[in-house]
């Protein structure tokens, strides 16, 4: 597997809203972000 780098981590808590930069996220698998308005099975 490849490694990759991670150079910022953005959120926004609602789709349709601008994403805001954070400094730490937590990830959720198969869900996502854990409080991201994109995270969770929304059909994409």
């Amino acid at each position: 597997m490849s490694k990759g780098i991670i150079y910022s981590i953005s959120l926004s808590l609602e789709r349709g809203t601008l994403k805001k930069e954070i400094p730490e996220a937590n990830l959720i698998e198969n869900y996502g972000i854990e409080n991201d308005g994109h995270a969770g099975n929304w059909g994409r």
